[in-house]
């Protein structure tokens, strides 16, 4: 992941005053991409991008600029995040390309991030045929972007389906549109508020109206009634859901495991964790001829004699890994709090006290050369794995609250997640959140 800022003025950026202090402004997420920054201006547009370098370290630098020979107008782009699914849509595109008879995107990194401007320019040249919504749900990955059409004079940005990403937008007092990664980025006359996941914003640079982000994804849109209609919820059809969930899951972790840099496992030693420690194993051990299980680093934290400790250890030991279990004391812990809060940017009490730990832990993940982990969020909210949800009065209700419970990550754990790693330049990938597992887990049965 990395951090993206962009502030579109509405008169024409004349308003020296606010490029100015933006400038600045966005220099407060730099700790999201400690490895290059980048900035692209003109008169209307601002773009600025941290990289945290995880795919084409050498070549992928952002903004990512392209330029129409014939018109010299570019198409801008700043992302945070990674596209698991870049190489197919690459072959996609070509192959819509040839069809037309048109010359086929001219990439000029092996970014992941680069196929947004590929997709874009195809979305273009097809007449905006689909909607862009259909544009926006060929993505499969975690993402916040945003694209400027310099050509065409439009503004597209974007938030991927489960809010894994961190983003923010807001208006300054002169009614310029600001988009950040995170808030503190925002000058102090900009009223920040939450991008919602699966949202997008597509307008003409210029307008003058206050715009609301729009819908392309919600998972308030599954059909409780249709997922809990089977009166007879057969073990062979559990079995078929469950065989379903292994094959989705070892897929999800597949395309995690998509890196050019040192990686490793945050293993706490629960069942989630363990899960995708195990498939990354296996995946791993597939794919890479004499690749040996201590060549994968799980890494656990806690106070000293935890149970989760030893249970992390336990897990390591049995799928030898390379293991470190750190420990922190509660003043170390305490000590921590003041900055945890100011880059997790929230009050809840949950959601600090789970932080503080994961805040910790990737520090010390990041000083062993470490930038990308692999963990366990969001199967509880998808399974129903809380214990509570053992009270649940009827099936309907418990898909009610898993679906509810999903919705409400972007504010509480994918928060938490997101933003205690990139603290430290850490960029965590979350398996259970990939769209195919998410969209079986939350439509089967409650049983």
């Amino acid at each position: 992941m990395c951090g993206i800022f962009g502030t579109i003025c509405v008169s024409g950026c004349k308003h020296k005053e606010t490029i100015d202090k933006v400038k600045i402004s966005h220099k407060k997420i730099k700790h999201r991409g400690p490895d290059w920054d980048g900035e692209f201006e003109n008169e209307k547009v601002f773009l600025a991008h941290h990289r945290l370098s995880i795919i084409d370290p050498l070549g992928g630098s952002q903004p990512l600029v392209w330029t129409n020979k014939e018109t010299g107008k570019s198409m801008v782009l700043c992302v945070n995040g990674e596209i698991y699914n870049y190489k197919y849509l690459k072959l996609e595109l070509d192959k819509d390309m040839r069809i037309l008879g048109k010359e086929c995107f001219k990439y000029h990194t092996d970014s992941d991030c680069e196929v947004v401007l590929g997709l874009y320019q195809s979305w273009l040249l097809n007449g905006c045929k689909e909607s862009i919504v259909s544009l926006l749900n060929k993505l499969d990955g975690m993402f916040s972007f945003i694209l400027y059409d310099e050509e065409n004079e439009k503004v597209l940005v974007a938030r991927d389906h489960m809010g894994i990403t961190s983003l923010y937008y807001g208006y300054d007092k002169f009614g310029n549109l600001h988009i950040s990664s995170e808030m503190k980025a925002f000058t102090l006359d900009t009223m920040p508020k939450h991008f919602p996941a699966g949202h997008y914003i597509y307008s003409d640079v210029e307008c003058q109206e206050v715009i609301q982000p729009s819908k392309y994804f919600s998972v308030m849109d599954y059909d409780v009634e249709k997922i809990n209609q089977m009166d007879n919820f057969s073990n062979q059809v559990l079995n078929l859901y469950s065989l379903g969930i292994r094959e989705r899951l070892l897929t999800a972790v597949q395309k995690r495991l998509q890196c050019d840099v040192p990686f490793g496992m945050l293993l706490s030693g629960g069942l989630d964790s363990s899960l995708i420690c195990s498939l990354a194993k296996h995946v791993l051990m597939n794919k890479h001829q004499g690749w040996n299980p201590s060549m994968m680093k799980t890494f656990s934290i806690g106070l000293e004699g935890s149970p989760d400790l030893a249970a992390a250890q336990k897990v390591a030991d049995f799928l030898q890994t390379e293991h470190y279990n750190f420990t922190f004391t509660i003043e170390e812990g305490l000590n921590a709090i003041r900055d945890v809060i100011y880059h997790l940017e929230t009050y809840d009490v949950t959601t600090i006290r789970a932080s503080t730990p994961m805040f910790l832990l990737a520090r010390m993940i990041k000083s062993l050369g470490v930038k990308m982990v692999l963990s366990g969020e969001g199967s509880d909210e998808i399974f129903g794995g809380y214990l509570y949800f053992l009270n649940a009065p009827n099936d309907k209700q418990h898909s009610e609250e898993c679906i509810k419970r999903v919705n409400a990550l972007p504010l509480f754990d994918n928060l938490r997640a997101n933003k205690s790693t990139m603290a430290w330049g850490v960029e965590a990938r979350v398996p259970f959140l990939d769209k195919r597992v998410v969209e079986l887990g939350l439509n089967m049965p409650a049983i």
